[in-house]
């Protein structure tokens, strides 16, 4: 499954063009009557034949330049659309890298189509059979409890040539106040709210305790939002979510729940530009613009992978 966001330049923008454009009617107009002066100006002051025939061709030249560049856009490429694939994370779909690209969209007059996949390991698939048709990607660099290798695998590939750090996925505990819970291990025969629904996130709670080797017992929800909701109602102790899940639920501000950050389980993703995209020097400025936007933000990190 995957969902594609096409993010266009707003109505207010200004254009930005490297080529003449089209002059408008009021220049156009100017220019037939400057020529039509110009024409029979040298009939009208009885100038010699061979003066007239100078003036006429210099004339009928300057008059088909100008309409052939009204006939054009500009000298310069048409700003292309960018395809970008990524992971169903809602930072991308619904966040913060969908408001820098909007904003980017404007200031640069073009477009974006976002793609987001389920699924990781899908996502490196359809990026490596993309076939020119990926500008960039987001992904992670490795993740063992998934077994996640995004980037590595792209490099290794010849997909892509360098990947920058984007942003962090943080793992939160989501618990019950007053339970006296501030570590993993403290969950040792607890309840724990988890769901076996193939969904975005919907297994980092059931991994987590797997990888650490918890002895709960699990109270299984239908979704990633149900799972906050057990806790908050009182069905479950705690539970796992990753933190853009649980900002965009509507309990996370209910008084009855903390959170603890479980920065062992935390997901770098990164973004790289494809080394056969078709529009590369394009890919190259909207990463660039991602990347200082996101360093102008209140977020951990930044660094770059050869």
């Amino acid at each position: 499954m995957y969902q594609t966001i096409s993010i266009h330049p707003s109505e207010t923008v200004s254009v930005h063009s490297n080529g003449l454009g089209w002059p408008g009617m009021e220049t156009i107009c100017l220019i037939a009557v400057l020529a039509t002066i110009c024409l029979v100006g040298p009939l009208a002051f009885r100038r010699i034949r061979r003066v007239e025939r100078s003036w006429m061709k210099k004339t009928v030249a300057l008059f088909a330049f100008v309409l052939a560049a009204s006939s054009i856009p500009a000298f310069g490429e048409e700003a292309p659309t960018l395809n970008v694939y990524g992971p169903h994370d809602n930072l991308i779909s619904d966040g913060i890298i969908k408001e820098m690209t909007e904003d980017y969209c404007d200031e640069y007059d073009t477009a974006v189509n976002i793609t987001c996949i389920d699924g990781r390991k899908s996502l490196l698939k359809m990026v490596i059979d993309s076939d020119g048709t990926a500008d960039l990607v987001i992904l992670e660099e490795n993740y063992p409890l998934y077994n996640l290798s995004g980037m590595k695998t792209l490099t290794n590939e010849g997909l892509i040539e360098s990947y920058q750090y984007l942003y962090r996925k943080r793992a939160l505990m989501i618990l019950q106040k007053g339970e006296g819970i501030s570590s993993l291990a403290d969950l040792n025969g607890k309840t724990v709210a988890v769901t076996d629904q193939h969904l975005p996130g919907g297994c980092l709670s059931l991994e987590i305790i797997k990888d650490a080797g918890l002895n709960v017992t699990n109270v299984t929800v239908e979704s990633v939002e149900a799972q906050l909701d057990a806790v908050a109602d009182g069905r479950a102790d705690a539970t796992i979510l990753w933190d853009s899940i649980f900002e965009s639920c509507t309990d996370s501000s209910r008084e009855e729940i903390e959170v603890v950050d479980l920065p062992e389980y935390g997901m770098d993703n990164f973004v790289a530009v494809l080394k056969d995209s078709s529009h590369r020097s394009e890919a190259e400025r909207y990463e660039a613009y991602l990347l200082e936007t996101v360093s102008g933000e209140s977020w951990i990190g930044s660094k770059a992978v050869a």
